[in-house]
């Protein structure tokens, strides 16, 4: 894939950003109001609500589409006085995986790619750049939270230290382009600034029932240190290949969907349900990306717009009578748990894998041959559970009234794919 320049895409963005504007003032538009304008939530944003003793459950950016807002408590809390990021899980292609959030963006638009500059030493023959020594590694980044134009997404310049110079002279943008250096563009890598004390999600363990092999459940990011304005940062390295960026600079997002239901007066409330995260654009019916050594394992986005989706009227979610936490998340809302179980699915937790999942035909609970997906084996007198657990899905049984387009995007890196751990 073929990216401008940074300066081709300023240049770009500020004739675009120009004519909309001459556009407003040409069609007497009236300044939104304070719910409609462009609402940025950092890390340490979250970290600041968490320290001054926010409600686990306040809602965040509320107005923006998501009944209620995204509650506080899904994002990051502080157990035993350290702010940690909170796991979420979701559905993708059918598997359960996590991620982690750590910035929001409500009433954007769009959201830009921005440069960050990193010493090399040189570059060898090939091309690769000769990395400088980790302790000198220091990304120098282009823009913080406190500015409307940060994200966590960014395109890597990686510059030569000229012979005789130190890498640790290098503090600043400024210095990297008042010194005339060598800059080649580079990879595409996500990294959320953050505060010094804010820690990633404790990984657990899984063992793997076929050879009892135990591993890490969930991976990354790793906690590192770089520079703005000359000054000492700390950020959550996610690593990259998970985003992608237009000519102007805008990164694609994708859709994540969360689940909607009315009460009885008929006002929609989000559910504590995983979402479904997706693998493209809405009705695209695109692919997950894949990476590895045989290009087989799902690489799913980082940067993703909500859609709200409304439970059917005649669907109902799998929340067997052992299952507390799926049974609290829709206390409010008993009509949505499906009653009847085959008594083997609540045997020793034999249910957690379809636990949270909308189903379109709840009765196939009642068999417990039934419970496995419908894809790929269906026997259609007794057809298996139809889950809602993929975007193509949701596509394909959700009307498209009942799939709600929100103002709110977010940064959702996976830290698990299928219980294993994600380190793209």
């Amino acid at each position: 894939m073929s990216f401008p320049t940074t300066l081709e895409r300023t240049i770009r963005r500020g004739a675009a950003c120009g004519a909309l504007l001459l556009a407003l003032v040409a069609l007497g538009c009236a300044a939104p109001d304070a719910r409609a304008r462009p609402v940025l939530l950092t890390t340490a944003d979250f970290a600041s609500l968490v320290a001054a003793g926010a409600s686990p459950d306040e809602g965040l950016t509320p107005g923006y589409g998501l009944p209620g807002g995204m509650p506080l408590k899904r994002i990051l809390s502080q157990p035993g006085g350290t702010p940690t990021l909170e796991l979420r899980e979701t559905f993708t292609e059918g598997y359960r995986s996590e991620y982690v959030t750590t910035e929001i963006w409500a009433g954007f638009s769009a959201v830009w790619v921005q440069p960050v500059y990193i010493p090399v030493m040189g570059y060898a023959a090939n091309g690769t750049p000769i990395r400088a020594a980790p302790e000198d590694e220091h990304p120098i980044f282009s823009v913080g939270p406190g500015s409307a134009f940060y994200s966590p997404y960014w395109e890597v310049h990686t510059f030569e230290v000229p012979a005789g110079d130190e890498v640790a002279s290098f503090k600043s943008v400024r210095d990297v382009l008042d010194r005339g250096v060598n800059l080649r563009e580079g990879e595409a890598r996500v990294m959320s600034i953050v505060p010094e004390g804010v820690e990633p999600p404790t990984p657990t363990d899984v063992k793997n029932p076929d050879n009892e092999f135990v591993y890490p459940k969930i991976g990354g990011p790793t906690k590192r240190t770089g520079l703005l304005g000359g000054n000492v940062v700390h950020f959550l390295d996610f690593n990259g290949g998970t985003f992608t960026w237009d000519t102007y600079g805008v990164i694609e997002e994708a859709p994540i969907f969360v689940w909607v239901a009315r009460d009885a007066t008929g006002e929609l409330h989000a559910l504590d349900l995983p979402t479904v995260a997706g693998t493209g654009p809405l009705y695209s019916n695109r692919p997950a990306q894949v990476w590895g050594p045989n290009q087989d394992i799902p690489k799913y986005g980082s940067y993703w717009r909500l859609y709200t989706v409304e439970v059917p009227s005649t669907a109902q979610v799998f929340a067997a009578p052992d299952d507390a936490a799926t049974r609290a998340a829709l206390d409010a809302f008993p009509s949505l748990v499906a009653a009847t179980y085959d008594p083997t699915l609540t045997a020793a937790g034999n249910n957690s894998q379809y636990a949270g999942r909308v189903m379109v035909n709840p009765a196939c609970v009642a068999k417990t041959d039934n419970a496995e997906p419908y894809f790929p084996k269906d026997n259609p007198a007794q057809p298996n559970c139809r889950y809602l657990d993929s975007q193509e899905k949701i596509e394909h049984f959700i009307p498209g009234a009942a799939i709600v387009r929100t103002d709110i995007l977010v940064t959702c890196p996976f830290v698990s794919y299928h219980d294993a751990p994600v380190n793209p």
